[in-house]
């Protein structure tokens, strides 16, 4: 084969491989970050009776903790006194069962082995956002994270 033709055709398969790569890594999560969600990941709609200041938490949330960390919060179904939670974050991912506190917030902790942590997420009025804070429970320091609904 000519060096011209090969060398031409090369370049063709390398700019499809880019914009391949470009179309998938578009349709990830951007939370993804470094591990992938659980495939068992769904949202389901909240009951009709659930109070809209709740209901709101429903949805895929992704971010960052202190504006470095990739982090995601799944809420797949909420309930008038709580929700069912996917967390995930560079170190994998863990389902919870998370409860409203008295201001509306949304609260879990989660224990694994010698870890242990303690969530609380609210929406922020002014623009919708996803707020958490992040606490270990041997631990004084509080990680804060902003989360964006991913539609």
């Amino acid at each position: 084969m000519n060096t011209g033709v090969f060398l031409r055709r090369l370049g063709t398969c390398a700019v499809l491989l880019f914009f391949t790569a470009v179309s998938v890594a578009e349709a990830m999560p951007t939370a993804a970050c470094e591990k992938p969600l659980p495939n068992d990941a769904t949202v389901v709609s909240p009951a009709a009776g659930v109070l809209p200041e709740r209901a709101r938490y429903s949805g895929f949330w992704v971010g960052k903790w202190d504006a470095k960390n990739c982090t995601a919060l799944v809420v797949e179904s909420v309930t008038e006194t709580g929700a069912t939670v996917i967390y995930h974050s560079r170190n994998g991912s863990w389902r919870a069962s998370a409860e409203f506190g008295d201001r509306g917030d949304l609260r879990f902790s989660l224990v694994d082995g010698k870890a242990c942590a303690n969530f609380a997420y609210r929406i922020r009025p002014e623009d919708g956002r996803l707020v958490g804070t992040f606490k270990r429970c041997w631990k004084q320091a509080i990680s804060l994270a902003e989360l964006s609904r991913e539609e």
